[in-house]
């Protein structure tokens, strides 16, 4: 299924509804302008905060066949003040207010001060995730609820459920593991996102545990295995010790979001889920709301057993003075 994606710097949106650009987060009541669907109901917007962009500059969205699905992305300038403008194969044009412009891979749409750059991709290939939580020695109470979180909080980002792999339980074996990684690997290209994330025990010196009890992953195995895959990696562990998988080495284009330093302990709160999770699926979960559907963290961090991240201007921390059990 092809998706639409515009990016304007290091920001992001895919567009697989109808989406509005504009000046102001609030719309000019559409009875006011002319548009060309009909988007009650939609949310989608991309806001550029200059006075040269009117309220309602510009609408983006998928024209759909039959069986609904996108045969074609379409523009069309919403009446603005200033006009919206398109540089294709360096060649500029000024797009028009009456009827539908259809988009190409690798426009740059010119609003204001902002050049947006208009990308076409297969959506199934774009994002990929492992999740796994596993508790051989059972004595962890919040991994399931850890799995779940970070399950639904990436449906909310836009991974579909089909390139959501998860493991958990007796599931997590080394052959397990790998099959995913290397299915993974075979589909992921470079324009791909992959996230790996793991809940559960992690020792001293880096391995994390999976099944039968007694059986670990290395850090110097992983490391291989993201090191083989296309795109751009992010890496999640929520274990003791977390820090040792960068002892490996560094991998380019990747991530890492550990809950712990290489001599430090992570913890949960009984059923609630981990602490260092649940901080960064609310973290997410805040940007989201704040930031119009691009995830935004720019702090996130443990010290002792409080959890502290900061989304924009605002700083959180989780409480602290409750009791933990360590991973």
């Amino acid at each position: 299924m092809q998706a639409g994606l515009l990016v304007f710097g290091k920001y992001s949106l895919f567009i697989d509804a109808p989406t509005r650009i504009g000046r102001s987060q609030v719309p000019f009541s559409y009875s006011h302008r002319h548009m060309p669907i009909d988007i009650s109901g939609v949310n989608n917007q991309l806001i550029i905060p200059s006075d040269s962009v009117s309220r309602n500059h510009a609408l983006v969205w998928p024209e759909l066949n039959e069986d609904q699905e996108i045969i074609r992305f379409l523009i069309q300038d919403l009446r603005s003040v200033h006009g919206t403008r398109i540089v294709r194969n360096s060649h500029e044009f000024n797009i028009s207010s009456e009827s539908p412009t259809e988009l190409i891979s690798g426009d740059i749409i010119h609003i204001g001060p902002a050049s947006i750059v208009f990308v076409l991709q297969n959506k199934v290939l774009s994002r990929h995730a492992i999740l796994i939580a596993t508790d051989p020695d059972n004595t962890l109470k919040g991994i399931e609820r850890d799995l779940n979180d970070m399950h639904a909080v990436l449906l909310e980002v836009g991974f579909s459920r089909e390139n959501i792999r998860i493991l958990s339980g007796p599931q997590v074996t080394r052959a397990h593991v790998w099959e995913l990684l290397a299915d993974v690997q075979k589909h992921a290209v470079k324009e791909s996102l992959f996230v790996f994330y793991y809940s559960g025990h992690g020792t001293r010196d880096g391995k994390l545990f999976i099944n039968p009890p007694g059986w670990e992953l290395t850090p110097e195995a992983l490391h291989t295995a993201f090191t083989r895959i296309s795109g751009n990696r992010i890496m999640i562990l929520d274990s003791c010790f977390a820090k040792k998988f960068i002892g490996v080495g560094t991998i380019e284009n990747c991530a890492f979001l550990g809950a712990s330093q290489e001599d430090e302990k992570a913890y949960e709160r009984a059923k609630e889920g981990g602490i260092f999770t649940q901080a960064v699926v609310r973290a997410i979960r805040l940007s989201l709301s704040k930031y119009n559907n691009y995830v935004y963290v720019d702090k996130l961090d443990i010290e002792g057993c409080r959890t502290r991240f900061k989304v924009g201007e605002q700083n959180f921390t989780m409480p602290g003075n409750i009791s933990f059990t360590g991973r």
